[in-house]
């Protein structure tokens, strides 16, 4: 049933982002909706979750946005240790949205900054400056609000953040 509901949450994930998320530009960057999912799988379904569902929603956004599933999973990627590392230096407190939004901050910040470079060794022109103002800024601050109103939503809905650790028995 969990595995059917993470599926639902990826379809529509992708449709989302490919058929609407591109109706609300804030000076030219979208939110990154797949990866405001992935950090919620991860805070409130836990890291294994996380990573189970990257391949597939790398691959499913790849097809739906014309982009390579190979770039999608590597600006993807390190959302999820970059969360528990956050967690980790605090000390292993319980955890909260903070270390989350960091991580997923600085992850859509790499992402857009690595499917730019992209973008220019295919033949975009290269401009730093708008780089900056109008992809960058612009899109960690849609990620952020869309991921702070994500994490009000789970939380009203009474579910409690995870540890963002893998679970290590057997190891």
């Amino acid at each position: 049933m969990r595995a059917a509901l993470v599926a639902l949450l990826i379809l529509a994930t992708v449709a989302a982002q490919a058929a609407v998320a591109p109706l609300f530009p804030v000076a030219g960057a979208v939110v990154d909706l797949p990866l405001v999912l992935l950090a919620l799988l991860a805070a409130f379904a836990g890291p294994l979750a996380a990573m189970a569902a990257l391949p597939a929603l790398a691959l499913c956004a790849g097809f739906a946005l014309n982009v390579g599933p190979e770039w999608l999973i590597a600006a993807w990627l390190p959302l999820l240790p970059a969360a528990a590392w956050l967690q980790r230096l605090r000390g292993g407190a319980r955890p909260s949205a903070v270390p989350t939004l960091a991580a997923a901050l600085a992850a859509g910040l790499w992402a857009r900054a690595l499917l730019a470079g992209v973008a220019v060794s295919a033949g975009a022109a290269p401009s730093p400056v708008a780089l900056l103002t109008d992809l960058l800024l612009p899109g960690m601050l849609l990620d952020g609000a869309a991921l702070a109103a994500a994490w009000l939503a789970c939380r009203a809905l009474g579910r409690e953040a995870r540890s963002l650790e893998p679970d290590r028995r057997g190891i």
